[in-house]
């Protein structure tokens, strides 16, 4: 939403951030969430190297620092660096545990990657972790489908017990 703007309050909400970010490197210049979120509020099409080596360096200085972490996972797959990208998202998985975007950006690496057993093994921690989340359960649906396991996906929707229940 900040990055490209999109939405009715898209612009103001990116100036909200960049002046909250500025005056949190005011009180303390090394904040990481605030250095992370200027590298990331920049326009990064065609900057993806600038952003990479922005979020190394913070790195540098925080290497547990989770959201800079994902995002530096992130920029690598934009630039098609799967695998390089996976050891960050492990990383972040393992001492964010409850953090459902990092394990999706790592099932989705797995997957990318061609290492469907470790994508299946992941996505189904995603599912356990949130069984009444639709989005995990239509991605796990769509994983089978897409995987050739058809039977499998219809056996999956099908089950009433692995159905996401509205509340």
């Amino acid at each position: 939403l900040l990055t490209d703007g999109s939405g009715a309050d898209g612009p103001r909400l990116e100036t909200f951030a960049r002046s909250a970010a500025r005056r949190a490197l005011e009180l303390d210049p090394d904040n990481p969430d605030a250095q992370a979120a200027l590298l990331l509020l920049q326009p990064v099409f065609g900057r993806w190297n600038e952003v990479e080596s922005g979020l190394r360096k913070l790195l540098e200085k925080h290497p547990t620092h989770s959201i800079g972490q994902l995002c530096l996972a992130y920029a690598l797959t934009e630039t098609g660096r799967w695998r390089e990208a996976i050891p960050h998202m492990q990383d972040v998985v393992k001492r964010e545990p409850m953090w459902p975007a990092a394990s999706f950006a790592l099932f989705e690496a797995l997957r990318s990657s061609g290492r469907l057993e470790e994508a299946d093994l992941q996505l189904n921690e995603v599912v356990q972790a949130s069984p009444r989340n639709l989005g995990s359960w239509l991605t796990k649906a769509h994983h089978l489908m897409l995987t050739g396991r058809g039977p499998e996906a219809l056996t999956f929707v099908n089950d009433a017990a692995s159905r996401p229940v509205a509340d």
